[in-house]
């Protein structure tokens, strides 16, 4: 329990207000008692002031003073001293100490800077106060009015304010602390399910998701958490479908090899012409492997080299792959046409371009008609060019439209016409990712596709 989250953020939480909460309650109980203190000794010296008027006129008079339990101008216990220059004691107001020597911090205070001094003792137990008020006549000091007073119910007073304030904020302490802990406890909530959902992540289970609804970084956390696990998952799959289908893509042509080479294994009477007519089939498997090797080759290039960009001329890059695949569209009879508005200039990958005119017009070829069309144009769109290429083929259906970018990925119709390996596209698409461009595909089953490639940050210079 110690070691949850919840509870730490409880005990720090809570570290944080009780220190808060002590400069607070200090500085309260200070300001009460400087308050109280100070508004006796304001009392006080207003009396003090009183008898030093009357002290001025008759020193006689100010025998009438008196602070004790029966007198009715201040509290229990007072006493109010007369002194003269030399802190002989005039008057007393409990006739105790008259002709006497009286000398203590607060009458030398206040002679030597002729103002209010205050001091504070513990007396056989009792709290009293010594207040010590300069007499003046004419500006001239003449004498001195000592008042010493009982404080010890003001002490109390202050204490119980005291007591009370520091009651008062330690059940609020207590109340944040168990209000943290609680809501500490719904805030780290959401942690332990990522945490959770984290470990099953780790035990292979990708896909798993939490439902965390909240809008705040929590919750934008656990969106990316969903998205990443999502993503994962995806990866997975294809890693296992690239897998299996990498291994039927080997296994198809090796075991037709195997079977047009076995029976003439051991024998020594082989027809040539027959021989020709096997080695031609097993030729033809083995451009088969060839095309699939060269093609995971540049597959696994893209996520290595990085793009060399210049200034290209599209038009000429087109007319140069047109050549390249000529013997192509030559043995399907099929017509290609290419269009553009005037000279249109790309800065791209000269590779990487040419990778992604191949492959289209090489699916183009594969799934198109025997004697069909393929159109080209280019055309200039804002700061990009759009790169199009349509054919009047097979087309893709919409089932099949959101996966034809996965790694080996085939249409049934494609798979059925035995051509292809699924990694062309998955090629475009990656170049196209690397290169900042964007691919867009319309597509109707039985009357063709149409492949857009919008060159971004491109000029017409």
């Amino acid at each position: 329990m110690s070691k949850s989250i919840s509870f730490r953020f409880a005990v720090i939480f809570g570290l944080i207000f009780i220190i808060a909460v002590t400069l607070l309650d200090t500085s309260l109980i200070m300001l009460y008692y400087r308050h109280q203190f100070k508004k006796t000794e304001e009392f006080y010296s207003y009396i003090a002031g009183y008898v030093s008027k009357t002290a001025a006129v008759n020193w006689k008079l100010t025998n009438f003073f008196n602070l004790s339990e029966e007198g009715k101008t201040g509290s229990p216990g007072g006493r109010i001293l007369v002194l003269n220059l030399e802190s002989k004691v005039i008057a007393d107001s409990l006739k105790q100490f008259e002709g006497q020597i009286v000398q203590n911090p607060e009458t030398r205070e206040a002679l030597s800077k002729m103002q209010v001094s205050v001091g504070y003792y513990n007396y056989h137990g009792e709290r009293i106060a010594m207040l010590a008020y300069p007499m003046l006549r004419k500006n001239v000091p003449f004498g001195i009015v000592l008042i010493s007073y009982d404080v010890g119910d003001l002490w109390k007073d202050v204490l119980g304010f005291a007591y009370q304030v520091v009651g008062i904020s330690l059940v609020v302490v207590l109340a944040v602390f168990a209000a943290s802990y609680y809501f500490g406890g719904r805030i780290i909530k959401p942690v332990k399910c990522l945490t959770e959902a984290s470990k099953k992540i780790l035990e292979g289970k990708t896909g798993t998701t939490v439902e965390i609804l909240s809008k705040d970084e929590i919750g934008t956390l656990a969106k990316t958490f969903n998205r990443m696990s999502e993503e994962l998952h995806r990866i997975e799959v294809g890693r296992k479908r690239f897998a299996s289908n990498i291994s039927h893509e080997l296994k198809t042509p090796l075991a037709s090899i195997k079977a047009l080479i076995e029976p003439f294994i051991g024998e020594k009477n082989v027809d040539a012409e027959v021989l020709n007519e096997y080695l031609k089939d097993v030729d033809s498997e083995i451009d088969r492997l060839t095309g699939l090797v060269k093609s995971l080759v540049t597959a696994t290039r893209l996520e290595e080299i990085k793009p060399l960009i210049e200034k290209l001329n599209l038009k000429e890059e087109i007319i140069t792959v047109l050549r390249l695949l000529s013997p192509l569209f030559a043995e399907k009879e099929m017509k290609v046409d290419h269009t553009s508005s005037g000279e249109i200039w790309v800065y791209a990958d000269k590779t990487m371009l040419r990778e992604v005119m191949i492959n289209l017009l090489d699916n183009a070829v594969k799934y198109g008609k025997q004697g069909g069309a393929i159109h080209i144009s280019m055309q200039q769109s804002g700061s990009a060019i759009v790169f199009s290429i349509r054919d009047n083929g097979m087309g893709i259906s919409e089932q099949d439209l959101p996966n034809i970018f996965d790694n080996f990925y085939m249409a049934d119709e494609a798979r059925k016409s035995g051509m292809g390996s699924g990694i062309g596209l998955y090629i475009v698409k990656r170049i196209a990712d690397i290169s900042g461009w964007e691919i867009r595909v319309q597509s109707t089953l039985g009357k063709g596709s149409e492949f857009e490639v919008i060159i971004k940050n491109s000029a017409n210079l």
